[in-house]
C-alpha cells in the first residue's frame, strides 16, 4: 500500500443540540485525510470522532506501525481508522479494524468533489457492515497480510547464517593391502601384497591402477621342478560412497595376469623350458571400510577374478600328459588393507 504522507486528522461531527448528537457513532470511525474539507465532510457523514489521532500516518504494511495506531485508537475509543488520499482521478482508501488489527485497501476512481464525501461515507459504512457480518474482506477491498509479512521478515532477520558449503575435494589414492585368492586347484590359497595408485573425484568416481606381488608357486615332481611367478595388473573404475566414517567402494576391473615359469629337469630325456605367458580377464570388488581420519580408510574387500583362457601347466611323458598346475577360470579374491586419500587441493566454498 502506498504511504499517505503528512496526513493530519480531521474528524468532525455535525453540530448538534444535545450530548447524544456529539457522541461518536458505534462503531466509532476516525478519519484521516490529506484534504481538510474531505476529512471533515466524511467524518460528518459517519459521525466520527474529533481529532484524537492527529499525525498518525498510514502503516504501509508495517506491523509495528499498525500496533502503534491500534494502541492510539483504543486509547481514544476508536473502532475503525480510515485514511483517504486523493490521486489522479480518484481516492486511495485504507481501513484498519482496530479490534483485529486487520488492514484493508481500496482505490475509488472518479470521485466527484461535490458529492464525493457522501459516496466515500457510504463505501466506508458498507465495509464496516460487512466486517460486522463476519466477512473476511469487505467487498471491493484487498486485505494486507501484516501478520504474515511481519513474521516472515522477523524469521529471516533472526535466522543464523548457514555455514558455507565446502564441496568435497579431489583426492589422490594410494592403496596397500594383503591379497589372497584361490588361484589353482593344486594351490588352495595364494597370498601376496597389492600396491596401487588412483584418484577419487568429488562426485565419487574412482579410477586406479595396481599390481600384485604374489608369493612364488613351487611344484615338486620326482623328475621336474617347476616355479611360477605371478604379477597380476589391475585397471579399476568404480564409485565410492562416503557417509561420515563409513566408506563403501564398488569397482570393475580389467586384469592382466603375467606368469613366468621356470623349470628344471632331473631326467635327461625330459626337456625343461622356461616360459612367459599373459592371461587377460575381468573382475569385480566391493570394499567396506572405516575412515579415521577422513584421508585414511581401513577396508576389507571381497570379489572375484575371471580368466576365460586359463591354461594348465603340464608335462608330456611316457606317451601321456601329466598336469602339474591347473589354474581356475573363476577365482575368489579377498583383500585387507589401507587406502590413503589425501586431498589434491583445497576448493573454495561458494
Amino acid at each position: 500500500m502506498t504511504m499517505l504522507p503528512s496526513l493530519a486528522l480531521l474528524a468532525a461531527i455535525a453540530p448538534a443540540a444535545d450530548d447524544d448528537a456529539q457522541r461518536c457513532a458505534d462503531p466509532c470511525v476516525g478519519v484521516i485525510a490529506d484534504e481538510s474539507a474531505l476529512a471533515v465532510d466524511v467524518a460528518v457523514q459517519l459521525r466520527g470522532n474529533p481529532a484524537a489521532l492527529a499525525g498518525q500516518p498510514a502503516p504501509q504494511h508495517d506491523r509495528a506501525a499498525v500496533d502503534a495506531v491500534v494502541a492510539a485508537a483504543r486509547a481514544s475509543a476508536i473502532d475503525i481508522v480510515v485514511w483517504l488520499r486523493r490521486d489522479v482521478d480518484g481516492v486511495r482508501m485504507a481501513m484498519l479494524e482496530v479490534a483485529s488489527a486487520r488492514l484493508f485497501e481500496r482505490r475509488i476512481e472518479t470521485v466527484d468533489p461535490a458529492g464525493g464525501a457522501e459516496m466515500l461515507a457510504v463505501i466506508i459504512a458498507r465495509a464496516i457492515a460487512a466486517i460486522a457480518d463476519g466477512e473476511a474482506v469487505p467487498p471491493g477491498f484487498v486485505a494486507i497480510a501484516l501478520e504474515h509479512v511481519q513474521r516472515v521478515d522477523a524469521a529471516v532477520a533472526t535466522q543464523p547464517t548457514p555455514p558455507a558449503r565446502v564441496p568435497p575435494p579431489h583426492r589422490l589414492r594410494v592403496l596397500a593391502a594383503y591379497v589372497g585368492e584361490s588361484w589353482a586347484r593344486e594351490v588352495a590359497w595364494h597370498s601376496g601384497a597389492q600396491l596401487g595408485l588412483g584418484y577419487r573425484a568429488p562426485i565419487g568416481v574412482l579410477l586406479g591402477v595396481s599390481t600384485r606381488v604374489m608369493a612364488p608357486v613351487r611344484v615338486r615332481d620326482p623328475q621336474l621342478s617347476l616355479e611360477l611367478w605371478r604379477h597380476p595388473l589391475e585397471l579399476a573404475i568404480g564409485y565410492g560412497l562416503r557417509r561420515r566414517r563409513l566408506a563403501v567402494d564398488a569397482e570393475a576391473l580389467a586384469l592382466l595376469d603375467i606368469i613366468s615359469a621356470r623349470s628344471e629337469s632331473r631326467d635327461p630325456e625330459l626337456v625343461a623350458r622356461d616360459s612367459l605367458r599373459v592371461d587377460g580377464g575381468v573382475g569385480a570388488r566391493v570394499h567396506v571400510g572405516v575412515r579415521a581420519p577422513s584421508w585414511l580408510v581401513a577396508r576389507l574387500g571381497v570379489g572375484f577374478d575371471a580368466f576365460p583362457a586359463a591354461f594348465p601347466y603340464a608335462v608330456s611323458r611316457d606317451g601321456g600328459v601329466d598336469t602339474l598346475v591347473r589354474a581356475r577360470r573363476v577365482r575368489p579374491v579377498v583383500t585387507l588393507g589401507l587406502a590413503f586419500e589425501p586431498p589434491l587441493r583445497r576448493r573454495r566454498a561458494h
